[in-house]
């Protein structure tokens, strides 16, 4: 999957200044990507249909953490702008949309939290500079539970780092 989403990627998706920001929906990998997100869950399922529920479960909770991975680990590679990063939040929100599609990953809270806290760290790139310790010590958020390391790359890919 990390090869797809590398393929798909352009480094400078997300880096867009306020003149050339257009009213897109989602980036074109966001776009290419959800499909292949959406017919790979629908495969991972599809040959499961035979295995046991918890079994079942099991692996699809697997499939979706590790899609989820690959999707953060491919921020690292792009710098990312404020504009890019509204067009970055409506990425995770089509992502999500994807995830909701399957009633087996909606009945996981681990997948669900795991899916949703990626529009938190979105505010890591559309947050204030000087409000980022702010952000980062608020307990209402998942971001405090982050590496110190996942932190520190995401705001050297801001554009204003």
């Amino acid at each position: 999957m990390q090869a797809i989403v590398v393929s798909f990627q352009k480094l400078d998706e997300y880096c867009l200044s306020d003149t050339s920001m257009e009213l897109q929906s989602n980036s074109s990998m966001a776009i290419r990507l959800s499909g292949y997100l959406k017919n790979f869950l629908h495969l991972v399922n599809d040959q499961c249909a035979w295995i046991k529920d918890d079994s079942r479960s099991q692996i699809m909770k697997k499939a979706a953490l590790s899609a989820r991975d690959v999707i953060l680990s491919s921020w690292r590679r792009t710098k990312i702008s404020l504009q890019g990063s509204i067009i970055l939040m409506r990425d995770v929100d089509s992502f999500l949309t994807i995830l909701n599609s399957f009633t087996i990953l909606r009945q996981m809270p681990e997948v669900v939290e795991a899916w949703e806290s990626m529009r938190e760290y979105v505010q890591l790139f559309i947050v204030q500079p000087e409000s980022l310790t702010s952000l980062l010590s608020d307990e209402d958020r998942n971001l405090h539970k982050l590496s110190t390391r996942f932190i520190e790359d995401c705001i050297s890919r801001r554009t204003n780092a």
